[in-house]
């Protein structure tokens, strides 16, 4: 029974491995977005971009207040429902340039204002922060390919083992054991 579920396990974690070095190729011909919206002015998304898989945190509101509630005399042609993903994906869309940088690895936290442009009106500034992680792709499919790395490792040495044993042969050092009684002279493992 453990056997057969680590051997699920394994078949799970090679099957994500392989999810995610197709995601890490395609990403580099394709950006693919995942959004979530909660609140009003919050959205968290994740986008395959360039390698790399960025978790981006954005939260919007009123310069002024600080609420989108209470603004709702500077606001009140936005409803509420709308105002995450219409309004936001038009002013917003732009990701946070990463502040830091290290081994593929991109990390940001920035806090800005913005206000009407040549393609947006806003009746009133919006604060902005943003927080963003980027991991490059490489880490989850290195992470994932250990276990059936380790599998197909236990799967050859008990290949190796049983072959030994089939031919006469000492399991761990593989001496020829025709001639022995009942340990191996070489190393003093036990016969099978």
């Amino acid at each position: 029974m453990t056997r057969r579920l680590l051997n699920l396990l394994t078949l799970l974690s090679l099957l994500l491995c392989v999810a995610a070095c197709v995601v890490w190729v395609r990403s580099y011909s394709r950006d693919t977005e995942w959004w979530k919206s909660e609140k009003p002015g919050e959205t968290d998304f994740a986008v395959s971009r360039g390698g790399r898989l960025y978790l981006v945190r954005q939260a919007a509101a009123p310069a002024r207040s600080g609420d989108w509630e209470a603004d709702t005399s500077e606001f009140g042609d936005v409803t509420l429902v709308s105002r995450p993903m219409n309004l936001y994906l038009q002013v917003f869309r732009t990701y946070p340039q990463p502040s830091n940088r290290f081994l593929g690895f991109e990390w940001a936290d920035r806090r800005m204002t913005t206000g009407s442009n040549a393609r947006v009106w806003l009746p009133a500034p919006i604060s902005v922060t943003q927080r963003l992680l980027a991991i490059p792709f490489w880490l989850p499919a290195l992470l994932l390919l250990i276990a059936p790395a380790a599998w197909l490792t236990a799967a050859f040495r008990r290949r190796r083992r049983r072959k030994r044993l089939q031919s006469g042969r000492c399991p761990a050092c593989g001496y020829d054991l025709r001639a022995a009684a009942d340990r191996c002279p070489e190393c003093g493992t036990a016969r099978a």
